[in-house]
């Protein structure tokens, strides 16, 4: 069993979900860097996705019309099991498809699984993070369990909740859908804006950094029924030199921050009193955004909804010439990118940096 890349995780729409530890000492010590725990549990999903028993309960997913998307997947082939290395890691020591090496906890990023139909591929992917694992040594019940707080799945609606229930049944775990709150959505943006421009030398170039990294950005405001019972939602679209625009203002001090200058413009003149952070101020101890809020953050480099739906769009590819300046950018992407998978990871363990 080889390793799946990390580059896996971009160009796929996922739904986040908050995992508690996976409990499996009866089995195996750990998962992490354990290939047979890994094709032990590969082989008990794949039975169960057949209609096996499990525990003495009938799962199958049978094609009876609930589903379009897995009657028309075909049958099952195979369910597969790998270890994600971490980006440093796999930047390092890229592997060969296929190839059976052992890898340290440290260097692993989380489990990649891969569901294979006839048709089509489903995955999830459960997460501990891009510093690698980590094992608690303090708590003896930890000890027999594996920790990978972020569960990312990219399957209908079906298999996921059969899946879930596999995890909960197998591990004695708890699964739910992450919800992202609006804060979490402007501080994401607001440090993805900072990571790209920190050490930028001119305005210039900071200007030219975010529109080459993310376009053209578009938010969604959704509105509560007692303020606007016909409106549900509204799309703020913002082309790439708005945007830039925008985030320059806070970077220079005119305002605090990007969400702040935006938010100035819309009271200004939209004569719309949002605020973008959820945050409230002095003089708005109720916090007027409990019916104004941000559901969603869409650009050229990510995609956050507060539905917990998330998505990394790839960004190797968008420039050939590979000069410096460019590789530059690119690298400042993937690590920009790093900092968005960490903080949902704080999200999901309840220690998130951004609230």
């Amino acid at each position: 069993m080889g390793f799946a890349s990390p580059e896996y995780l971009f160009d796929a729409s996922w739904t986040a979900h908050r995992l508690s530890p996976l409990h499996h000492s009866k089995d195996h010590r750990t998962l992490i860097g354990n290939e047979d725990a890994l094709k032990t549990f590969a082989k008990r999903l794949q039975d169960v996705l057949a209609g096996d028993v499990l525990r003495g309960v009938q799962v199958s997913l049978g094609t009876t019309g609930a589903d379009d998307a897995l009657a028309k997947a075909g049958a099952l082939l195979e369910c597969r099991w790998e270890h994600i290395p971490t980006f440093s890691h796999w930047k390092n020591n890229p592997e060969e498809d296929g190839e059976d090496t052992s890898i340290e906890p440290k260097d692993v990023l989380g489990v990649f699984v891969t569901i294979e139909y006839e048709n089509i591929a489903y995955r999830a992917v459960l997460l501990a993070g891009p510093d690698g694992y980590t094992p608690a040594v303090t708590d003896r019940r930890r000890k027999q369990s594996t920790h990978l707080p972020l569960l990312l799945t990219r399957m209908p609606n079906m298999l996921r909740q059969t899946f879930t229930q596999f995890l909960s049944t197998t591990f004695d775990a708890y699964c739910s859908v992450l919800r992202l709150p609006s804060s979490f959505l402007s501080a994401t943006l607001e440090a993805y804006i900072s990571s790209l421009t920190s050490d930028e030398t001119s305005a210039a170039t900071s200007k030219a950094v975010l529109e080459v990294a993310l376009k053209e950005t578009q938010l969604t405001l959704s509105f509560g029924q007692p303020i606007s019972p016909a409106l549900k939602s509204l799309d703020i679209s913002l082309p790439r030199e708005t945007m830039s625009a925008f985030a320059l203002r806070g970077a220079n001090n005119e305002t605090s921050t990007f969400s702040t200058s935006l938010s100035q413009y819309l009271q200004k003149h939209l004569a719309m009193n949002v605020n973008l952070n959820n945050i409230p101020d002095s003089n708005d101890k109720l916090a007027t955004n409990k019916h104004v809020w941000l559901s969603k953050v869409a650009n050229g480099a990510f995609v956050l909804s507060t539905e917990g739906r998330f998505k990394l769009v790839d960004t190797s590819s968008r420039h050939k010439d590979d000069s410096d300046e460019q590789a530059r950018l690119r690298e400042k992407m993937v690590t920009a990118s790093q900092q968005i998978i960490r903080s949902l990871v704080q999200r999901a363990i309840g220690d998130d940096m951004a609230t």
